[in-house]
């Protein structure tokens, strides 16, 4: 009996931490994403400039939790990072916005209009 209880612990530690896709782009998802949910996301078919309710894409919402991580393996694949929130946002504002100079830096280095407007 143990054996069993052991190998289901075992399973269990590859997949009882991971994030569901389903919750893709919503704070929920980004408050807990590695860059590893981002990009096991992203290769199950997540759309990368998805639009939640709110008008955000999960590259805006990952900026405003400080996920530098997530933040930079969005633009790894692809994000758009000059796309804006409908207050005319950019990534880039909403990590100032919440100031995390991680983020902040990694969208700097990876190109961020640094003279957009809202």
């Amino acid at each position: 009996m143990i054996r069993y209880l052991m190998i289901a612990a075992l399973l269990c530690i590859g997949s009882c931490t991971r994030l569901d896709c389903n919750d893709w782009n919503s704070s929920g998802f980004f408050e807990k994403a590695t860059a590893a949910d981002v990009r096991r996301c992203l290769a199950a078919g997540a759309d990368i400039e998805a639009r939640a309710q709110d008008g955000w894409t999960p590259l805006l919402v990952a900026a405003s939790f400080g996920a530098a991580e997530t933040v930079a393996a969005l633009i790894e694949a692809g994000a758009d990072m000059e796309v804006r929130t409908g207050e005319g946002w950019t990534p880039l504002h909403v990590a100032a916005g919440f100031g995390d100079a991680g983020v902040i830096a990694t969208l700097i280095e990876a190109g961020a209009d640094m003279e957009a407007q809202d």
